[in-house]
């Protein structure tokens, strides 16, 4: 299989131009462009739970991009380690995106209620004019985790570098 590279934003769509409709209403010539999801994975191994505190770049998110979803599924059941907090943001601000939430220690994904809970929606809508290096921060509670490991997918939009 092979990859293909582009330069986004990627837009899909038969109408680029027009007025937009009304809600409830269907206005021929309306525009119906809509903006592709993208994703991205990083793997939290047993090591980096270890490793408390420390930052590490997880995703390249593209200027202007809109976060909508963040997935965080437990592989390998946490072993002496009562939970696992996971923090996703930027360097400076660790909790940016979402504010620290703990993942469990069983295998599966992790409630999206509970990830939700630590939203920072304003963050999220537009992450700035500038590509940002997005850091994921763990800490696992109450003991060093002995195994473990997670994968943190991040959904978003990719729009204009202005966020338009």
């Amino acid at each position: 299989m092979s990859n293909t590279t582009f330069s986004g934003p990627v837009r899909s769509g038969t109408q680029r131009d027009g007025t937009p409709a009304a809600p409830g209403t269907s206005v021929v010539g309306a525009f119906n462009l809509g903006r592709t999801v993208l994703a991205q994975s990083f793997t939290i191994t047993t090591a980096m739970m270890l490793s408390a505190g420390t930052n590490r770049v997880a995703f390249n998110l593209p200027a202007g991009s809109k976060i909508v979803d963040l997935e965080v599924e437990v592989l390998v059941a946490l072993t002496t380690a009562t939970n696992l907090g996971v923090q996703v943001g930027v360097a400076a601000t660790p909790g940016l995106f979402y504010a620290s939430f703990n993942t469990g220690t069983a295998i599966g994904k992790v409630a999206q209620a509970t990830v939700d809970a630590g939203a920072q929606v304003v963050a999220c809508n537009n992450i700035g004019t500038a590509d940002v290096p997005v850091v994921i921060t763990t800490t696992a509670a109450t003991g060093n985790a002995a195994a473990g490991s997670a994968v943190v997918t991040i959904y978003y939009i990719q729009r204009n570098a202005d966020g338009s």
